[in-house]
């Protein structure tokens, strides 16, 4: 992986290359996300198996107490403006290049955000790691919200998860008015990762263990229908020329240009690469106070998954 290469550029220019060998973008796709992910865990994740630490204990103590003072604060909590419109696929087209700035809530005390119902597409719990490290992997999707409440929400699952006794959970949230025919790409809008204990958890950032990392999508920048469109015209003209025996770069050169043609894009037009971005949707969730009434039927449903796994290893995925 070439180091000035950001994950964007990364994912597509491998789905190109996969899909050059007879793979459907998907499992291209699918394919190049796992090899970026794999990459960027020899470079960023690490085990973290320190010990516990004095300042760690005085931390913790201090973050209980502040946690009791703002509990007896609780009637100045304030309700979230939660946005109910329903999601559907946006008409215009999305903005992909687009950074968002971070997002946070951080004031005091803690602002209450309230979840959205959903529902669960698919469960995989297993243990089968070194020393029996459990994790818990769930794709939920929902059909309205913004990105305040997707936060919140894929955190509502994650603490329904945590009754596995997964040490590391990770939510996938998905947009249930995108056809679940269509790929990954277009129809997630959120990823979460949860670690009960943070200190043996299977993720780091800057070498510790972080309890949550959460990204989601802002409502404007979802992948709209006429991104399908576009992409699924490429990987048609792509996957019908390399069939004829046109070389890979030029096949990729040639669908590119009948895509722009039809769709009067500019000439450095680029496909497509998801409703959002690990490096500019992270939600600072460090200030949320999650009302999880709305997701309480999802939340039981993963509840009821789990009482009816087996171990080690379970899915209830297709």
């Amino acid at each position: 992986m070439n180091s000035n290469e950001g994950k964007d550029e990364f994912i597509e220019r491998r789905t190109v290359q996969i899909m050059g060998k007879g793979f459907s973008r998907e499992d291209a796709t699918s394919q190049a996300r796992e090899e970026w992910s794999m990459e960027s865990n020899k470079k960023a994740i690490k085990p973290n198996k320190g010990k516990i630490t004095l300042g760690q204990i005085a931390t913790f103590l201090l973050v209980v107490f502040i946690g009791v003072v703002v509990y007896t604060q609780g009637e100045n909590k304030q309700s979230s403006s939660g946005d109910e419109q329903n999601i559907g696929v946006i008409s215009a087209p999305a903005n992909i290049d687009e950074k968002v700035p971070e997002v946070g809530i951080t004031s005091s005390p803690l602002k209450e955000i309230e979840s959205v119902p959903f529902t669960v597409e698919c469960l995989f719990i297993s243990s089968l790691f070194t020393d029996n490290h459990k994790l818990a992997r769930v794709d939920v999707s929902v059909s309205n919200g913004d990105q305040s409440s997707w936060a919140a929400t894929m955190m509502a699952a994650a603490e329904a998860a945590k009754e596995s006794g997964a040490d590391s959970i990770e939510i996938s949230l998905l947009n249930s008015n995108i056809s679940k025919n269509e790929a990954p790409l277009f129809r997630e809008i959120g990823h979460a990762y949860f670690m009960p204990k943070a200190d043996i958890g299977l993720w780091t950032k800057n070498g510790k263990g972080v309890e949550w990392s959460v990204y989601a999508a802002k409502k404007e920048n979802l992948m709209t229908k006429r991104d399908i469109d576009i992409t699924n015209l490429y990987d048609k003209s792509l996957a019908s020329l390399i069939s004829k025996g046109v070389e890979e770069n030029e096949a990729d050169k040639i669908a590119g240009n009948q895509v722009a043609k039809k769709f009067n894009l500019k000439p450095d037009w680029r496909l497509p690469t998801g409703s959002y971005s690990s490096s500019s949707d992270e939600v600072n969730v460090s200030g949320f106070s999650v009302n999880s009434s709305k997701s309480r039927a999802g939340m039981d449903a993963i509840s009821n998954l789990i009482q009816n796994a087996n171990y080690p290893s379970y899915s209830s995925c297709n």
